[in-house]
């Protein structure tokens, strides 16, 4: 793909990729974008963004939410501590509001895209260029084109927050190491190190992510002194910005301390407005208290990593483990020793998340897929399977665009709300996370979230339902499924569901399946039918609370309002049901 003049297709395809990109990032107007909000974590990012711009400071002063109310709007959810003096400060990591703090001064909003842009364009530049030592040049763009735009990476680069800066951060380090860990040159390998450094600071487990490339420089390279300074140039920035952390607030930890988190009013807005009066608890300091895990709890986790329906990275991050099962599947692995540690680092990472955080490990109700693991998917990116070609590359397309197409043609409003991707298509299909129920993003919905019923609560996992307004039942809005959890304090036995039928004018076929029990119900016109379940045993225990997954899936829906005379309802309905447990014990 180079004509005689020499001009490098491939080169002008990744220009005008990132042309895109760029041309976004200077002409969108994110207030009308966004309508005025922020998304997941933006408000505390947002919030440090300004304070380092105008202030040079992490403290959390009144002109701080006067300046974000008066260019932004309401913030919800800032982060905030209170230091050893009594000094309030954001309490989120800095160092991206640090990176992107010099484009805002200048771009204002539009700064935080337009350092992300620079981000994406060195990602597929040097993508690319490291790509053609393994690959011919056709294959080569593929790669590094269906690894970054084939997974939800790409995505969060429309976010405000530290997630793309992390997956960045970690790909350009490696990137640049595998580039120039051949080269006499030493400045390049301390410029990875030093990125890594900054991601470590930025999410610390990602220390573990220098497994490969210190073993590449002991055991491949056998270069005492690289090993050395590459030690070095990891460490300086990691423990600069922890001490920095630690004498500003005194706690190494940002999330640790007298922490917050405000909603709708914040400190020194009014004279009334203190930390003390405000704000929900959300600090580390007692998460050795809280943490609960079971063996059965762990095991979950690891299944749902790769094939959740909220999280799953077969899912979420395709390629990646496409490249690793092409990996994992030709004969010369064994031969690829530097794969091989990178595979076992990838698996730590994954131990790591999945056991410290057993109950979120993949970023919260606000995370389109496991955001988390963005700090780690870059590296499965060096495994460069031999035996990869162009039809197995372009294959490797089909099935991000089945799982993900909505959210690549509509990135915004998948960003937004997080929750509606997994009820459409084929990933409604895929097990829903029991052991992240309190988190997952159908949460986001507060009509299904964890409403209370007669003496249970539910989540409601799709949208086929009304809002409870009466009586602690539900009506399903149309034919099809309604998917839940329903949540006990205590072990039942016992499940009575009352049912009441619609007006319609002919039977309706009714299947019921909660807690692994099965029925099929046939109601007339109208009809009211209690229906009780046996012996039904509860999904999943977590500490004293009992979750039953189930699914109701009805064949016929109306609008009383229009089809019986004495009924005003004006809903569209299709079967009201009113879960009751019985026969509970401690």
């Amino acid at each position: 793909m180079e004509d005689k003049k020499g001009f490098n297709l491939h080169l002008i395809i990744i220009f005008l990729i990132s042309l895109l990109f760029f041309s976004y990032a200077f002409i969108v107007d994110i207030r009308v974008r966004q309508r005025g909000g922020f998304f997941s974590d933006e408000a505390s990012y947002f919030s440090i963004t300004q304070s380092i711009a105008y202030d040079f400071d992490l403290k959390y002063t009144k002109k701080d939410i006067y300046r974000i109310k008066r260019d932004f709007g309401t913030p919800q959810g800032i982060f905030l501590k209170k230091g050893k003096d009594g000094t309030l400060y954001f309490s989120k990591s800095f160092i991206y509001p640090l990176f992107v703090a010099p484009f805002y001064k200048i771009f204002k909003t539009n700064g935080f895209f337009i350092f992300h842009a620079i981000l994406l364009s060195l990602i597929l530049f040097l993508g690319f260029k490291l790509a053609k030592k393994y690959f011919e040049k056709n294959l080569a763009l593929i790669y590094t084109l269906l690894f970054t735009f084939g997974s939800i990476a790409w995505i969060y680069f429309f976010w405000m927050t530290a997630d793309f800066f992390n997956f960045a951060i970690v790909f350009l380090s490696y990137l640049i190491f595998f580039i120039y860990k051949d080269s006499p040159k030493i400045s390049p390998l301390l410029l990875s190190a030093f990125l890594l450094g900054i991601a470590t600071f930025s999410k610390p487990p990602n220390i573990v992510l220098t497994l490969p490339l210190l073993f590449i420089l002991v055991f491949k390279k056998k270069n005492l002194k690289k090993f050395l300074l590459f030690s070095l140039s990891y460490i300086l920035p990691a423990i600069l910005l922890f001490g920095f952390l630690y004498l500003m607030t005194g706690d190494w930890n940002f999330m640790g301390g007298e922490r917050k988190s405000f909603y709708y009013k914040f400190p020194y807005e009014q004279k009334d407005y203190t930390f003390e009066n405000l704000g929900i608890k959300m600090t580390a300091s007692n998460y050795w208290e809280r943490y609960y895990i079971t063996p059965k709890i762990f095991f979950l986790n690891l299944i749902y990593f790769f094939i959740g329906r909220y999280t799953g990275a077969f899912i979420y991050l395709f390629p990646g483990i496409f490249f690793m099962l092409l990996f994992l599947w030709r004969k010369e692995r064994s031969n690829n020793i530097e794969g091989i540690i990178i595979l076992i680092t990838f698996f730590i990472e994954i131990l790591i998340y999945t056991g410290l955080a057993p109950d979120n490990y993949f970023g919260g109700a606000g995370s389109l897929g496991n955001r988390y693991a963005l700090n780690f998917y870059p590296i499965l990116f060096f495994l460069f399977p031999r035996n990869l070609d162009l039809k197995k590359a372009f294959s490797g397309f089909v099935l991000p665009f089945l799982f993900l197409a909505p959210a690549f043609f509509d990135p915004i409003f998948y960003s937004g709300y997080t929750g509606e991707l997994s009820k459409i298509g084929i990933l409604k299909n895929f097990p829903p996370e029991i052991t992240q129920i309190l988190s997952i993003p159908t949460n986001i919905n507060p009509h299904a979230y964890r409403k209370r019923l007669q003496n249970s609560n539910i989540f409601i996992l799709n949208n086929n339902f009304n809002a409870i307004k009466e009586d602690r039942g539900i009506w399903i809005y149309e034919e099809g499924k309604i998917e839940f959890v329903l949540e006990t304090f205590k072990k039942c036995k016992i499940l009575k569901l009352e049912l009441l039928n619609i007006p319609a004018k002919k039977e309706h076929i009714i299947k019921i399946k909660i807690g692994g029990i099965k029925r099929k119900i046939k109601l007339k016109p109208s009809e009211r039918k209690d229906i009780f379940l046996f012996n039904i045993k509860p999904t999943l225990r977590i500490k004293k609370r009992f979750y039953y997954y189930g699914y109701i899936k009805t064949a016929l829906s109306t609008i009383p309002f229009y089809t019986t005379k004495e009924n005003r309802d004006r809903r569209r309905v299709s079967l009201y049901f009113k879960p009751i447990f019985e026969k509970c014990v401690e």
